[in-house]
């Protein structure tokens, strides 16, 4: 009766081990790069959510920003293409590090003003650039003039 293994069982056996170790370490790299792209969005999205506060506590008169288009699609595609050339001329735009790297945020912003009822909606995209691809998120906000 023979104790252990032949070399060929232990070949086999780490060609095994190394098949999984190399699924499990993609699942990881996937993994990382999610949670990068989420934490990228989520950083963008208070970057959103600060510039629509600080324009939203602003005096109806004194807000001043270029008129948006009405037509919806026009509108999104004039605060996207805004927003690229703010983050390619690097105005106005913001910095943060997230998770040791540092990303810059473009913004871009425009509004519609209602003099019947005297609102303004100011429109705001915030874009960034991750891997070479560049991601948006817009939002909006009202102000209204106080009689």
């Amino acid at each position: 009766m023979r104790k252990g293994f032949t070399l060929l069982e232990v070949l086999i056996a780490m060609g095994i081990l190394a098949v999984t170790l190399l699924g499990l370490l993609s699942a990881v790299v996937i993994t990382q790069r999610e949670s990068i792209t989420n934490a990228a969005r989520e950083e963008a999205s208070r970057v959103l959510s600060e510039e629509l506060n600080e324009l939203s506590v602003k005096d109806y008169d004194s807000v001043t920003l270029p008129n948006c288009p009405t037509d919806e699609n026009r509108r999104v595609n004039y605060l996207h293409d805004s927003c690229k050339n703010a983050l390619n001329s690097g105005t106005p735009t913001e910095s943060r590090v997230i998770r040791n790297f540092t990303l810059t945020f473009g913004k871009a912003s425009c509004m519609v003003e209602d003099t019947t009822l005297n609102v303004k909606t100011i429109w705001t995209n915030v874009c960034w650039k991750l891997r070479g691809k560049t991601y948006h998120i817009l939002g909006s906000t009202v102000i209204r003039k106080e009689k």
